[in-house]
């Protein structure tokens, strides 16, 4: 597995604009900008630099955050990254498709994507109400493609070509063109194989995300390359930098041993990793994260620990409400560590609401066989309560 590296020797001016820095120590950085950053399997090393001060820089689990996504021509991978046009017209097009490739307008040229590696191509997404956010499921067969169309039909076919003014589908043999201001979207067949373990979490200003093979920041410009397409872009439209290494494990890249929930009525709740409850990012408490578990009250998560010396850490929020919706939502967050075959509490758990800052938390797992997350009821029932564990990781600890 190729190192993933972040920058190089500082030897310019460049700094990353300021973002919030956190640490595997469970420090807490609001203003932070990295001059220099370099990450591998073994580590991050690199500059910070505070109130024009610098120091070193090691155990980062994030810089900056995720932000929401513009409106616009986009790609949507299959492992779940998106990358959004960089502009909204362009006089050669947006957007191309050929039997191999999928290509995307961006900088100065296009960012070539394996076909097989694309999910979704939006073109005009909001004539159809698309969010690149919260997509749909739309099935699709092997060899064909779901072609949505602004009116709100769709046409199943094997999308053969699309160019800057035509998209042509192959139907039982037979060709169809159809003119693109005709087309929203397309969801194309894909290949759903096992996705390559990301080293870095990369996040554009403008609201793309992509699970990143490998990432240079170098001067004023960054590189990333990501499901076979290579990305460059202005360093300054950088947003997140979140290195999937150097001792954290993700909960939601882990499978639990058990899960319990106790439908306040008689709607049961699934959990969810790395998005929503509702299908939507995981946004609460004041600002958003690309990785975490949402869980619905009252429930119960359990995941079996490997006793190696190591700390849990969250942010625990309670997600904003939808758009139109009351904001609503009160939940208690409670830790549970199985000691000796027995539950014992490991916080004093906490009451968060609707609307209040996420509290981050820290707790020593060491002697526990197992960690459990559990969410309860609060102030009014379950109206509003999607809890939130942002960023929730298994931190090594030395």
């Amino acid at each position: 597995m190729a190192a993933l590296v972040v920058g190089c020797l500082f030897t310019g001016s460049f700094v990353l604009a300021d973002g919030t820095a956190v640490f595997a120590s469970g420090e807490r950085i609001e203003e932070a900008a990295i001059k220099a950053l370099s990450v591998d399997r073994d580590g991050v090393e690199g500059v910070l630099v505070v109130d024009g001060e610098e120091r070193e820089l090691s155990g980062l689990v994030r810089w900056g955050e995720p932000r929401a996504a513009v409106t616009r021509t986009a790609v949507v991978l299959e492992d779940g990254s998106r990358l959004v046009c960089d502009r909204p017209w362009s006089p050669a097009g947006l957007a191309r498709v050929d039997e191999a490739t999928v290509r995307l307008r961006r900088g100065k040229g296009w960012v070539d994507f394996p076909r097989e590696s694309v999910a979704w191509l939006l073109l005009t997404p909001e004539a159809v109400g698309l969010d690149v956010e919260r997509l749909p499921s739309v099935d699709v067969v092997d060899g064909e493609d779901v072609v949505l169309l602004v009116g709100g039909d769709r046409l199943i076919g094997r999308v053969d070509s699309l160019t800057n003014d035509t998209l042509r589908l192959v139907v039982a043999d037979e060709a169809i063109d159809t003119p693109l201001e005709s087309v929203a979207a397309l969801r194309l067949s894909g290949v759903n194989e096992e996705p390559t373990e990301a080293k870095c979490l990369v996040g554009l200003a403008d609201g793309s995300l992509l699970q990143a093979d490998e990432l240079t920041v170098a001067n004023d410009s960054f590189t990333a390359k990501a499901s076979g397409a290579v990305v460059t872009g202005e360093a300054a439209t950088l947003a997140l930098i979140q290195p999937l290494a150097s001792g954290v494990r993700y909960l939601s890249d882990l499978e639990p041993v058990d899960y319990r929930h106790t439908p306040y009525l008689d709607m049961p709740w699934p959990y969810t990793r790395d998005g929503g409850l509702r299908g939507g990012p995981l946004v609460g408490g004041g600002g958003r994260a690309a990785k975490g578990i949402a869980m619905h009250t009252a429930a119960r998560l359990v995941y079996r620990l490997d006793g190696s010396p190591q700390r849990f850490q969250a942010e625990i929020a309670v997600a904003d409400p939808e758009p139109g919706a009351a904001a609503t939502g009160s939940v208690s967050f409670r830790v549970y560590l199985v000691k000796e075959g027995k539950f014992e509490p490991a916080n004093e758990g906490y009451v968060m609401r609707v609307g209040e800052a996420a509290r981050p938390i820290d707790i020593d797992l060491a002697g526990a066989a197992a960690l459990a997350l559990v969410v309860d009821f609060a102030d009014d029932g379950d109206a509003g309560d999607d809890a939130l564990w942002l960023d929730a990781r298994l931190v090594s600890v030395e």
